[in-house]
């Protein structure tokens, strides 16, 4: 069974998320994780594919070492990248109550996410 939500992917790869770690699925831009980590995201504010620029986000370059501005419908998350601001209006924080990956830290690997080789 394949994802239909990710991209194919051979393994985890570590991205800090608002001073967070998280083990996320290599070769998948951040809406694509922000899907997996199955939070509520407004698909009709997202044009998904870089026109609208409602899904920039900032992040520590690896170059340079200063925060940049990408658009999470386009770069691919690396391992070892740090987000340092989310879209306006994504939270990975839950609600009080409620059960979700994100908030507990667990490795963002849901079961009925299965990672898909691209190996045949």
């Amino acid at each position: 069974m394949e994802s239909a939500i990710l991209e194919p992917y051979e393994k985890l790869i570590s991205v800090t998320i608002l001073g967070k770690v998280h083990q996320v699925p290599e070769n998948n831009t951040l809406l694509r994780i922000l899907q997996h980590m199955r939070l509520e995201l407004a698909y009709t504010k997202y044009c998904w594919n870089g026109d609208c620029r409602n899904c920039a986000f900032r992040y520590v370059s690896r170059r340079t070492g200063k925060e940049v501005e990408a658009l999470g419908c386009q770069i691919r998350l690396f391992n070892g990248m740090t987000i340092v601001a989310l879209p306006e209006g994504v939270s990975i924080e839950s609600p009080a109550g409620a059960s979700q990956p994100a908030a507990t830290g667990a490795t963002l690997n849901a079961p009925d996410l299965p990672k898909t080789g691209t190996g045949g």
